[in-house]
């Protein structure tokens, strides 16, 4: 991941860290966008001025009753969606399957 061009600036990658690692500003995002299917939020749609060079493409999961979860890729603006998205439906069906059991 470093790698990457958009990662080579440190103040970048620490902003990314930084809402990665902060449930709450991820949070108001999922909430703010989340839908039956995928959300795909690129550069300043997020909410997040230090995340404009960022997509986050993610679904929610409702596991439970009343409980959900998210599953979610962040990942520069120029990323594979054609790869991306059926991922994260997959994983997020996949997920919900095996959760019904429980």
């Amino acid at each position: 991941m470093v790698n990457l061009p958009e990662f080579q600036d440190v103040g970048r990658l620490q902003g990314l860290l930084y809402l990665i690692e902060d449930y709450s500003a991820l949070s108001k995002i999922f909430n703010n966008y989340e839908n039956d299917d995928v959300a795909i939020l690129i550069g300043e749609e997020t909410g997040e001025d230090h995340l404009s060079d960022y997509t986050i493409i993610f679904t929610t999961l409702k596991i439970f009753e009343d409980k959900k979860a998210y599953i979610a890729v962040v990942g520069p603006n120029r990323m594979n969606y054609e790869i991306v998205i059926p991922a994260v439906k997959y994983i997020a069906e996949t997920i919900t399957h095996l959760m019904r059991g429980w």
